[in-house]
């Protein structure tokens, strides 16, 4: 086989492309520090507050889950202890329409 009948390759121009993977690496280097960076001054913010406030978020999460708790129980007993809703009879301009009420809720039926 003589060289006339080889194929021909292309040239290949990898300077750019390493010169661009170079570029791509420098940057993530750069970015995964300001990355860190910033989470650093954003933790050490953080921890500034907490220790200026007078009531440790750990306490008010207590007292919030007591607070709930409680209303929870509260709702629980006056859901229990309600009367079932009964149909009363209403007259509104002469159309009859029929109300349930509740324990706290009023709903008219009708037009």
């Amino acid at each position: 086989m003589s060289t006339a009948q080889l194929p021909v390759r292309p040239r290949r121009r990898s300077g750019l492309l390493i010169t661009a993977a170079t570029l791509m690496g420098v940057a993530s280097v750069a970015g995964l520090a300001g990355f860190t960076l910033g989470t650093v001054a954003l933790v050490a913010g953080l921890r500034r507050r907490i220790e200026r406030m007078e009531v440790p978020p750990g306490q008010i999460a207590r007292q919030r889950w007591a607070q709930t708790r409680t209303a929870v129980a509260a709702g629980v007993r006056a859901w229990r202890g309600a009367p079932a809703a009964r149909p009363v009879a209403a007259a509104d301009h002469g159309q009859a329409t029929a109300t349930l009420r509740g324990p706290s809720v009023s709903t008219h039926v009708g037009a």
